[in-house]
């Protein structure tokens, strides 16, 4: 066990050793101790295609040894003449699988993209810093970890362009569609297709083309015209689904692409346009722009067109190009052997040899050296990589175009263009801008005039004499979020004077209650209509203003439905409410029983054969005629008299019956006049239009002027045997319309009247709020769902506006977001007593005391006995009277 333990020991100790070696071996010594060591592999194919040939025009071994020897001296030479207190060790080789795992620290290569970035894989490993002088077509080295050069011949740049732009991060596309004119060789195309779609080593996934056209332009305009109007007009119909367009095209075709590209709507804030114009160069210097007169509103267009010397060429550029950088490689050397120099003099050899630059951070500052002072050296005011005049230059440029023309003249400015990048061989493409910057900036905080004015709660100006127009409401909770996502100002051009609404107490955020009659100011639709504002930030319903010319409108940003509001339900009258137990029926056959039962007592008791007629019947205490038996039964029934039985056992048997009739009777009234007293009984609901026009002949109503609901009524046909026309008021007298000024007095009516009115659900419910936060009162009641109709609320753009569909996606995003729906409830009044009265309107019948209403009816009933008994007295002197009369005429003979 212990050798086993001593052995693992041992093998992980030599280990250690082994990576130290390793380690130290891979690791340049410091520059203070040593020069640097730079190992140039050179292919010697690429060397012979793209170098010597310009050279000589005969191939040789000799020849080939020479330029080599020539390019190793000028190398050497520039390094010399550069450094001063380092150097450099330059060690060539012909061999691409050169051993790179030496005391090197930079590596040159000549080669083919191919082997460039085999070798750029095999020097990240031994961390190398690595440039590249590589064929064309070939993607560059990451800036961060190496420097590439293609050596690229005028006229064979396009390709390379595309590479770059896609090393650039400049194209955020996953597709596009390319169109060409006959101007452009297939074999460039293919080449610029093939950049477009290569998977690159240093990026994810490659982009794809959606299709390829091509066009012949025509020996005139209209010929021309028309060939590219065949090709676009497919996009414009939807058979194709691509936003990104890439145009190569000569100078004098690309106005012709534009002009047919508007005509079909092609050209919108949705769609980006790049112009690649190759034979720029061909046109005198001055005249080498785009046409900014071309730039048309909401546009995303950038052109990349070729601003090369026309005479230029390229025939001594590579040794240029290894010149300067061979010298800012010296000068890159120098500073990091300066700054390795100064650090050994601060510290101990102990400390710097712990605490110095590794290999990794050795290599990452040199780079760094290197670019600064390779692209800054050579870079000229312009932000070219070389004057204008002795370089190959590609300028990329970028339409500034949403919201110039939009406003008045003082607000309007002319469209114009940015440079947004450069291109040039040594350094590739240099971004300075996103190609399409609306695409990314929207607006760029531009500001823009936007029609509104006082109406809430969708929108209402917090002080109308602060200058800035501070607004508050639905519609600008939506327009601020909008102003942030498309990155823009605004700036209110407030129409129409307020009309008159309801207004609220203490409250910001009720302002006030609009109607569904309500109608834009006139002003305002004019100012949208003249395209002289961005959008019409007011609500409005498409139904009013679906004939409007020259307007259009947003997607919805609401939607309302409709109720009835009418007057909180009254009890009914409580005059009779002592006969509210039983029904008209049921006081029918207690009266028949009272009739009928002190009869049948009479009869019984009258034929019974135990009745006796002595002194003692004479003298009993029951009733003689059939009256006073059903006195007798009624006083039963009130539980007053009758204490006395009958002698016979017949009529007590019926009087004991009558008893439990009373009694149940007795028992059940009593309890259910509780009932009535504590609920009373009250006004049917109005909750529907059903139950509106079936209490038609009682109610009076009033519906919005020219709404959505007003225009449905009068297409409707009947439903279910209801005729829905009846609301109008030409078929019927009840009804009527208000607008925005009337509804006020609507509202007022209902608590006046039976009175019922129709409008935007929202409207009501902040009615309801304004009432009862004025009156202190709970005056209405509220139904909803009024024939389930759903009223869209807009906004307004003007007609042709480019940004609907943009404005549209965010409004889409908003609503999906549930961020609309956050905005009308907080619009929208709380919960306050009238809600929890609704709610809980059984709580109040727990304390509700018995009034004199309530106990008016008995009252009438004690009345009414009162004067019949005086009838009766009345009567029955009358005919005492009579009888006395009449007694006084007769004779009566004297009995002693």
């Amino acid at each position: 066990m212990f050798q086993h333990s001593n052995c693992r020991l041992f093998c992980f100790y030599y280990l250690l050793v082994g990576v130290e070696l390793v380690f130290s071996f891979n690791d340049f010594p410091s520059l203070v101790n040593a020069n640097a060591s730079m190992a140039v592999v050179i292919e010697k194919s690429f060397y012979e295609r793209k170098i010597l040939i310009k050279e000589i025009f005969i191939h040789s071994k000799d020849a080939y040894e020479k330029s080599v020897a020539s390019f190793t001296n000028v190398v050497d030479k520039i390094a010399r003449e550069k450094m001063n207190i380092s150097g450099l060790s330059i060690h060539v080789f012909q061999d691409i699988q050169t051993n790179l795992a030496r005391d090197y620290m930079i590596l040159l290569s000549v080669s083919t993209c191919q082997t460039a970035w085999n070798l750029f894989k095999r020097a990240k490993i031994e961390k190398l810093v690595h440039l590249a002088i590589t064929d064309i077509n070939c993607p560059r080295l990451p800036a961060k970890e190496g420097m590439s050069i293609p050596l690229v011949d005028p006229g064979e740049e396009l390709p390379q362009i595309f590479y770059d732009l896609r090393v650039s991060g400049a194209f955020h596309w996953s597709k596009a569609t390319f169109l060409h004119d006959d101007s452009i060789e297939r074999e460039t195309i293919g080449k610029i297709i093939q950049a477009f779609d290569d998977e690159l080593p240093i990026l994810a996934r490659g982009l794809s083309t959606n299709s390829l056209f091509f066009f012949e332009r025509g020996k005139s305009d209209t010929v021309t015209n028309q060939n590219i109007q065949n090709i676009l007009v497919k996009f414009s119909t939807g058979m194709f689904l691509s936003n990104q367009f890439i145009v190569i095209v000569a100078h004098d075709t690309l106005s012709h692409v534009l002009q047919t590209a508007r005509s079909l709507k092609m050209l919108n804030p949705s769609t980006q346009w790049l112009f690649i114009v190759p034979n720029m160069v061909e046109f005198p210097y001055g005249s080498r722009r785009f046409p900014i007169e071309l730039l048309g509103e909401g546009e995303n267009i950038a052109i990349l067109y070729n601003e090369t010397y026309k005479n230029y060429q390229n025939d001594i550029k590579y040794n240029e190009n290894i010149s300067e950088m061979m010298g800012s490689l010296a000068i890159a050397i120098e500073k990091v052997s300066s700054i390795e120099t100064h650090l050994y003099g601060q510290v101990t050899e102990e400390q710097f040899e712990a605490t110095g630059f590794s290999k990794l951070d050795r290599s990452q500052i040199l780079l760094e050296y290197l670019s600064d002072q390779f692209y800054n050296k050579t870079q000229d005011s312009s932000g070219s990589s070389c004057k204008v005049d002795c370089d190959m230059n590609w300028i990329l440029q970028s339409g500034l175009t949403w919201g110039n023309t939009i406003g008045s003249s003082i607000d309007t400015q002319p469209h114009k263009l940015i440079v947004t990048g450069i291109w040039t061989p040594d350094r590739g493409f240099v971004s300075m801008d996103h190609m399409f910057p609306h695409i990314y900036y929207g607006f760029r905080r531009k500001s823009l005039p936007i029609a509104t004015y006082n109406l809430s709660p969708n929108l209402k100006e917090k002080n109308v004499n602060d200058l800035r127009g501070k607004w508050d409401g639905l519609i600008f909770d939506v327009i601020n979020e909008l102003s942030n996502k498309l990155n823009f100002t605004f700036k209110t051009v407030s129409g129409g004077n307020e009309p008159q609404m309801i207004s609220t107490k203490n409250d910001s955020l009720l302002k006030c209650s609009m109607s569904a009659a309500e109608k834009v100011p006139s002003d305002v639709i004019e100012l949208v209509r003249t395209k002289s504002v961005f959008i019409g930030a007011c609500a409005i319903t498409s139904v009013l203003y679906e004939k409007e010319k020259n307007v259009n409108f947003t997607n919805a940003i609401s939607t309302q439905t409709y109720g009835l509001l009418t007057g909180i339900p009254q009890p009914q009258s409580r005059a009779l409410l002592f006969t509210s137990p039983y029904s008209t029926q049921a006081w029918i056959c207690i009266v028949i029983s009272i009739i009928v039962v002190g009869p049948v007592l009479w009869a019984v008791h009258f034929y019974s054969p135990r009745r006796l007629r002595s002194v003692d019947d004479e003298n009993s205490k029951n009733p003689g005629s059939a009256s006073d038996y059903m006195w007798y039964i009624y006083g039963a029934l009130l539980q007053q008299g009758g204490m006395h039985l009958p002698k016979s056992n017949g009529a007590r048997l019926v009087v004991a019956t009558w008893w439990l009739v009373v009694m149940v009777v007795v028992a059940t009234y009593s309890g259910s006049l509780v009932a009535f007293l504590t609920f009373p009984k009250m006004e049917p609901v109005v909750k529907t239009i059903d139950d509106l026009l079936e209490r038609r002949e009682e109610l009076t109503w009033s519906i919005p002027k020219d709404s959505l609901l007003d225009d449905y009524i009068k297409n409707s046909n009947q439903v279910n045997g209801i005729d829905y026309k009846n609301l109008l008021p030409e078929y019927d007298a009840h009804g009527q319309k208000h607008d925005t000024v009337s509804y006020l007095l609507s509202i007022n009516k209902i608590k006046k009247g039976k009175h019922v009115v129709i409008d935007w659900l929202s409207s009501l419910r902040i009615s309801i709020k304004n009432n009862y936060r004025s009156s202190g009162h709970c005056d209405f009641s509220l139904g909803t769902d009024v024939l389930l109709l759903q009223e869209p609320i807009f906004m307004l753009v003007p007609a042709g506006s480019p940004y609907l569909d943009i404005i549209n996606i965010q409004l889409q995003r908003m609503l999906e977001a549930g961020l609309t729906n956050k905005w009308i409830n907080d619009r929208m009044p709380t919960k306050d007593q009238c809600w929890l009265n609704a709610k809980n309107s059984n709580s109040a019948a727990a304390n509700r005391k018995v009034n004199l209403q309530d106990m008016q009816g008995i009252f009438f009933v004690l009345f009414f006995g009162y004067i019949t008994a005086v009838l009766f007295l009345c009567f029955e002197h009358y005919i005492y009277s009579r009888k006395i009369a009449k007694e006084r005429l007769l004779i009566l003979p004297f009995v002693l």
